[in-house]
């Protein structure tokens, strides 16, 4: 069985080669709730700490939606266990039927086409390479 200290040195080693990782991989669901929507968005791979989540920042342009993560914030304490990281992000009313989310991360973008219906949304990526849509 490990000490404490070793499974705390591992789980920083974990979470520093994460944090400055090259780059992040993540899925994206969307919803509506009284006309505002909802994204909940995850990372693909987990993190050494329950709860960690995904430090994002949204800004609207006429038809696209810009969603930012920057980061992650470790939970304290931090609860062992491998999960992970996620963000629940209101995007607003959009009164478009159709428009754009553009994931930015580091250098590297995505964009992704979303018409809205009555009941659901449907994602089509236009450029991706590092979120995936799940429904």
């Amino acid at each position: 069985m490990l000490s404490f200290s070793v499974k705390l040195v591992l789980c920083l080693l974990i979470w520093e080669a994460r944090v400055f990782s090259q780059q992040n991989s993540y899925t994206f669901a969307l919803d509506s709730i009284d006309a505002h929507i909802m994204m909940t968005m995850r990372t693909v791979g987990p993190f050494p700490c329950l709860g960690t989540t995904i430090r994002t920042q949204v800004e609207w342009g006429e038809d696209t939606i810009f969603v930012i993560a920057s980061g992650f914030v470790r939970p304290t304490p931090c609860v062992d266990g491998m999960d992970p990281a996620s963000a629940r992000i209101s995007l607003g009313r959009q009164p478009r039927e159709t428009f754009y989310l553009r994931f930015l991360e580091d250098v590297s973008d995505d964009l992704w086409r979303i018409s809205r219906s009555e009941r659901d949304f449907q994602a089509t990526p236009v450029h991706r390479s590092f979120t995936s849509y799940s429904k």
